[in-house]
């Protein structure tokens, strides 16, 4: 059986993997389009930067041509270098799958042309240096009507790409708002999902729960009739449940013997009580005989004394009484046991 701990595990797994897809897909859709809009904004300032080191060689190399100096030949040569790593960009090798026909023409195009560019210019200083006028007069005249179709095709270029980025930008903007329905269906799903199975997880949890807290009330309460929980459910709750059964059981037997404890200690205080109003029945007739015994002794005394007294005096007669009153009182304080004969009586 799962423990409570696996099961909540799996449940925020269930649900941390899909948030986790509906966080990175829409994050990795717009990196991929800004990554596309950046790329082709580079592209566009390489062009840019081989347009003004175009014009700088141009300006270097006239100055070279009508003065002749260094400074103008190291301007140049340094300009020369910065063209020569930048046409790596337009070599025909390099194949960008985002780019049309048309911009791949003209990027091999623009390649040659600087290709030629740079060949016509170390040809006019070539000339300079050899001191032919006219050569490097014709060879500028080339370079000049190089430079002007070398710097209409990159302005051709960053015109198509500024379209391409446009365009791009009008088709991220579509994407986007794809993006954030379906970001926002997802969520709204996956909402839904979480509250469906919270409220299952919570109701594996809390149905168990409540029964054990019912059952606990009704066994406070005295109730031990309280069917036994089912062990159902997670570890820990199988383990509550079958803690609270024998809990129950051991409860009800406690209180049972508890019961017939105090069954049998009342039937022995009965008992004593019993034992006690008997003696206190045998002292009060102890008591009631005694008193009888004392009496008629008393009374026997009396008329004894009224025997002597009536003696002394010689009343014979009221001798005789006493002693038959005497006699009598005698008799009739006899025990009924003691047989007595006719004569007597």
């Amino acid at each position: 059986m799962t423990s409570l701990r696996r099961r909540v595990l799996i449940y925020l797994a269930a649900l941390s993997i899909p948030l986790a897809v509906g966080v990175l897909v829409p994050i990795t859709l717009i990196q991929v389009l800004l990554n596309r809009s950046l790329l082709m904004y580079e592209r566009n300032q390489q062009y840019q930067l081989v347009d003004e080191l175009v014009h700088g060689l141009d300006e270097r190399l006239r100055e070279y041509l009508e003065a002749g100096s260094t400074d103008s030949l190291r301007g140049y040569l340094e300009i020369s270098e910065q063209l020569q790593s930048s046409v790596s960009l337009f070599a025909p090798n390099i194949r960008d799958p985002q780019l049309m026909d048309q911009e791949r023409h003209l990027e091999r195009s623009v390649y040659f042309l600087i290709k030629s560019l740079q060949e016509t210019a170390d040809h006019a200083v070539q000339a300079k240096r050899g001191r032919s006028p006219e050569e490097y007069t014709q060879r500028y005249s080339e370079l000049r009507t190089i430079s002007g179709l070398l710097r209409s095709e990159l302005i051709e270029l960053s015109q198509q790409e500024l379209t391409r980025v446009m365009q791009v930008q009008e088709s991220f903007s579509e994407q986007f708002t794809w993006v954030q329905l379906f970001s926002f269906l997802f969520l709204a799903s996956l909402m839904f999902l979480t509250a469906v199975l919270a409220t299952m997880f919570a109701s594996k949890i809390a149905e168990p729960i409540s029964q054990l807290s019912g059952s606990a009330l009704r066994v406070a309460d005295g109730d031990f009739s309280v069917p036994d929980i089912p062990l159902r459910g997670s570890t820990e709750l199988r383990h509550m449940a079958d803690a609270f059964n024998r809990m129950k059981e051991s409860i009800g037997r406690y209180i049972k013997e508890m019961q017939r404890t105090a069954e049998i200690e009342k039937g022995l205080m009965e008992e004593r009580v019993a034992n006690l109003k008997m003696k206190n029945r045998v002292k009060q007739a102890e008591m009631a005989s005694l008193q009888n015994q004392i009496r008629p002794h008393f009374l026997f005394n009396a008329l004894n004394t009224g025997v002597q007294l009536a003696t002394i005096e010689e009343a014979e007669r009221t001798s005789e009484y006493l002693d038959s009153l005497a006699s009598l009182f005698r008799e009739s304080l006899r025990p009924l046991s003691e047989v007595s004969t006719l004569e007597r009586e």
